[in-house]
């Protein structure tokens, strides 16, 4: 069984938007054990329904974020992905109570 890049709540940590969640999580799905993925853009349109344009500019958003990094060409009108695992944000801070005495 090959392990899968992400899981959903951890992309939900780390992605700003539903759209681009859900483009993410699907690669994450097509992905090998290393983070690598091809899938063409109607893959991706028939997988979670959304608009090529919308998925071409939420890759560009991932992109940008440094969460992918995007190969041009790859044979039958794909691109190759590999995902970047994301760094864990940070913990929140422990507030310690502070006593006036």
């Amino acid at each position: 069984m090959r392990r899968r890049w992400a899981t959903w709540e951890r992309v939900q940590e780390v992605v700003a938007g539903r759209s681009a969640r859900l483009i993410l999580f699907t690669l994450s799905e097509y992905s090998d054990a290393s983070g690598r993925c091809r899938a063409t853009i109607t893959r991706l349109c028939e997988r979670t329904g959304l608009h090529a344009r919308t998925i071409q500019r939420h890759l560009n958003q991932l992109e940008a974020e440094g969460l992918i990094h995007r190969q041009i060409g790859g044979g039958a009108h794909s691109n190759t992905y590999y995902l970047i695992e994301p760094t864990p944000p940070p913990s929140p801070a422990r507030r310690t109570a502070v006593r006036h005495v």
